[in-house]
Formats: structure tokens, C-alpha cells, sequence
């Protein structure tokens, strides 16, 4: 890690009351750690765990869609990297017994999606999902959380 105080990655991390979040040093390293991977030292990085009505808010209001879902980023860079994540913990916690997951590991890998859309990765193609998601599944064996997405 590059020991100059310009160059670090700043992470910000909301929960609303009342809703389920992982423990944020798992978030922190998963961020720092998938940065890292992408030669990215210096950036801005806000994460906010919401409940589905407020991913339905935010669905809505950026994608004229009403539905929840279980994430959106959004690239707010100029000249400094700033990326903002919304993750959906309800979803989290349905997707994670459905899928016999955790509850952290799959937040977690809602946060690494988020992030990965923000470091310039893409889902919209067949060869663009297979390569997304096999980055996922590498971050996250490297990180001991195993493959969540595609078990």
C-alpha cells in the first residue's frame, strides 16, 4: 500500500437502524482489497445498506424503475475516483437462504458487484457476465468467502 495520505482509499460506510449489516471491516477489506487488485490507491468510496423500499426509491428515481434490487453504483469521479454503492440487505437476506449463504457473504458480494460496475466491468453480454462473475468469485475465494454467486 502506497504510504502517501493523498493516496488511500477513504470508505464510508451507512446502515440504516433497524437493518441487518456485515461487519464493516469485512466491507473496509473487500474494498481496499479489490481496489488494490486494479492498481486503484487513491479513492472515495460510500456504501449505504438499505431496506427494499429505499432501493425501491432509488431504482425508481436513476432507473424509472419500480422494483428493488440488490444493487446500484454510481461513478461521481472528476479528478478524484468517487464511487458511491447502494446494497439492499432485505434482498441480501432472502437471496442468502434461498442460495444457502451467509448473510455477510452475500452483501458482500452485492458491495464487489457494485464496485466492479464502478472499475469498469459490465454484465450486459454474455461474455461480459461470465467475466464479471468470475472476477467476483476470484475476490472472493481470495478474501476466504469462497464462490457465492455461481455455486
Amino acid at each position: 500500500m502506497n504510504d502517501d495520505d493523498s493516496a488511500k482509499i477513504e470508505i464510508q460506510i451507512t446502515t440504516l437502524p433497524n437493518i441487518e449489516s456485515c461487519d464493516s471491516e469485512k466491507i473496509i477489506e473487500l474494498v481496499t482489497f479489490t481496489c488494490h487488485r486494479f492498481d486503484l490507491f487513491s479513492a472515495e468510496v460510500s456504501i449505504a445498506v438499505v431496506d427494499d423500499e429505499q432501493m425501491q426509491e432509488v431504482h425508481r428515481d436513476f432507473m424509472d424503475d419500480s422494483s428493488t434490487t440488490d444493487v446500484m453504483s454510481f461513478d461521481l469521479s472528476d479528478q478524484t475516483k468517487v464511487f458511491e454503492i447502494v446494497v439492499n440487505a432485505d434482498m441480501a437476506k432472502r437471496q442468502s437462504q434461498i442460495n444457502s449463504n451467509s448473510f455477510d457473504a452475500e452483501l458482500l458480494l452485492y458491495v464487489l458487484h457494485g464496485l466492479l460496475h464502478n472499475l469498469g466491468f459490465d454484465d450486459l453480454s454474455k461474455q461480459e457476465f461470465k467475466k464479471m462473475h468470475k472476477e467476483e468469485d476470484e475476490i472472493m475465494k481470495a478474501l476466504g468467502w469462497g464462490v457465492v454467486y455461481d455455486k
